[in-house]
């Protein structure tokens, strides 16, 4: 995973680092990460191959359990977009989401 220097979220009274990487197919990660206990919080993506691609500029958020707050937080600060549609997974839903920060879009793009 890599840091975006000055790219940070608040969630639960914290402020995390983002950290972007990208699953085995290549599709983007995101993972916040605590620098006061130095050790990620949690990966606010998931990964859903089943789904298409979107041409790497879309992303599957989590929020629900450990990462309730993590697609507000990442809304708020111009991480991504406001889900554009919901998906099941369970007995819950994954938000798809486009990714609006400029240097995430750079790096999802790159193949």
């Amino acid at each position: 995973m890599k840091k975006y220097p000055g790219l940070t979220v608040q969630l639960h009274n914290r402020t995390l680092d983002v950290h972007i990487g990208r699953y085995p197919n290549g599709r983007v990660a995101i993972e916040l990460f605590d620098p006061a206990i130095n050790e990620p919080w949690c990966t606010a993506t998931v990964n859903m191959p089943e789904y298409r691609d979107f041409n790497g500029l879309w992303v599957f958020i989590k929020d629900y359990s450990e990462n309730e707050g993590a697609l507000e937080a990442l809304v708020t600060a111009g991480v991504v977009s406001p889900p554009k549609a919901q998906i099941p997974a369970g007995f819950t839903e994954i938000h798809i989401c486009e990714i609006l920060h400029p240097d995430i879009l750079k790096e999802s793009t790159r193949k």
